[in-house]
């Protein structure tokens, strides 16, 4: 008996138990999920079919995610308990690898906080198009896009990579790649690191060949995903479907489409992910920097969110003229409104795309008072703007607005990434009293966004 109290009490103290802890979470939220819009139409046709005429015609008429599709149909042919438990162990997976890739002090505190951090993101927008299909789309090449890159910082950091993990994260980079918004991240991420390799580090080509074929894989998967037959016919059927203006946009209408469509999760609704993390970036260049310009600046996404998306709904009630002033959605809407021939003179209808371009670029300038002239700096800015150049990529497919929230996982995560190393450096620099504050405002936060989902699903 004093044994097992004894390996109980070593298991709690582990390093690793916030994410057994996250795992029983997602295992409670996942038994009450069960299989419905794209899940139940893949399972008809996957019977009706068959294997290979299943896979020809998605193929032919609508999607090159073959790799995915496979693990997908391999799932839902067994049993949605497979998927439950599964995608538990993926999220699980994904705090683990966000540990390895920037938990700098290796601590147990610092695992919580990562594990906080991925309670307080809304899972539900995983299942817009059903949980199978939208899980094994996004959050699952999320997870393995990461772990592969955990490849690219061990040859950074001269660590060694055993025979074993060289098979595990191609595998991975083999899966992630077989999304476009992931190819997007991992391969400027990968060429990068090898230009720093070889002018700084003058590493042996035998590390930089590997990120090279890392390169490769996702270069060839995104040629074939770009090139499979079935992407015209679907983009007719997207365009007709939910775009028909797609054709009128020009390639600048599409970048600004992309922005606002993107920025308005965050500023003209009340996010809680991006609303807390502004806060505490706030409060870390208050901490470093007694410029008052460097304090505005980063104020300003903080003051943002909490005006236009927590508050919005209020001012509008005190001054009615404030949406049609600012072009602000209301009731309810979270997307700006378009900037079209009919209004392309009026404005105000610039006033989000200028609010949002701010917005993003105090998040930028932001990391960079933090952390100054830096490598840390330098990955984070470039983490941040990758992941919202893989939600911008969205603009130049009629699928923008019909793909919902489940295409913004990507850079919602480079939001947290960032959240997750200025709480870390907040916690090395704050008073004990002032850091409590925050950790229970963030545990609240968490637990208050977890007990809705579980209400929710």
């Amino acid at each position: 008996m004093l044994f097992t109290k004894n390996k109980i009490k070593k298991i709690c103290k582990s390093s690793y138990f916030p994410f057994i802890v996250l795992i029983i979470a997602m295992l409670i939220i996942h038994v009450k999920t069960r299989a419905f819009n794209d899940d139940a139409f893949f399972i008809t046709q996957y019977n009706q079919k068959g294997f290979v005429q299943y896979f020809q015609e998605r193929y032919n008429i609508w999607t090159t995610r073959l790799i995915i599709e496979f693990i997908m149909m391999g799932i839902l042919t067994t049993s949605f308990m497979i998927w439950r438990i599964l995608d538990s162990l993926m999220i699980g997976l994904l705090a683990f690898v966000l540990s390895k890739m920037f938990n700098y002090e290796k601590s147990a505190i610092n695992n919580w906080l990562i594990v906080l951090f991925m309670l307080m993101y809304n899972w539900i927008d995983m299942s817009s198009a059903g949980w199978v299909a939208t899980t094994l789309n996004y959050n699952w090449p999320l997870t393995f896009g990461l772990l592969s890159l955990i490849a690219v910082k061990k040859i950074v950091e001269n660590k060694k990579i055993k025979w074993y993990e060289y098979i595990i994260y191609v595998l991975a980079g083999l899966y992630a790649s077989n999304e476009e918004q992931m190819c997007i991240i991992l391969i400027p991420i990968c060429i990068v690191s090898i230009i720093y390799l070889l002018y700084f580090k003058k590493k042996n080509i035998k590390d930089i060949c590997f990120i090279f074929i890392q390169v490769m894989i996702s270069s060839g998967l995104l040629i074939f995903m770009l090139t499979g037959p079935g992407n015209k016919l679907r983009k007719e059927y997207e365009i007709g479907a939910c775009f028909p203006n797609y054709l009128m946009q020009t390639f600048t209408d599409k970048i600004r489409l992309g922005i606002t469509a993107t920025m308005s999760k965050y500023i003209a609704t009340p996010n809680l992910v991006f609303g807390f993390i502004s806060f505490l970036i706030l409060i870390l260049v208050l901490k470093k920097h007694k410029n008052m310009l460097y304090r505005w600046i980063a104020s300003i996404p903080f003051l943002t969110v909490m005006i236009l998306g927590f508050g919005k709904d209020i001012i509008v009630n005190i001054f009615p003229g404030f949406a049609k002033l600012t072009n602000m959605p209301v009731n309810g809407m979270s997307d700006f409104v378009n900037i079209t021939v009919y209004n392309f003179y009026d404005l105000r209808y610039y006033i989000p795309l200028v609010l949002s371009c701010i917005t993003l670029g105090c998040i930028l300038i932001s990391i960079y008072l933090i952390w100054g002239n830096s490598l840390k700096s330098f990955i984070l800015i470039f983490i941040v703007i990758l992941g919202f150049a893989s939600r911008i990529a969205l603009a130049f497919s009629p699928t923008l607005y019909v793909s919902n929230y489940r295409t913004f996982i990507f850079f919602e995560y480079s939001i947290i990434i960032v959240g997750i190393c200025v709480l870390e450096n907040l916690n090395s620099i704050l008073e004990k009293s002032k850091m409590k504050i925050i950790l229970n405002i963030l545990i609240l936060l968490a637990f208050l966004n977890y007990v809705n989902l579980v209400l929710t699903i």
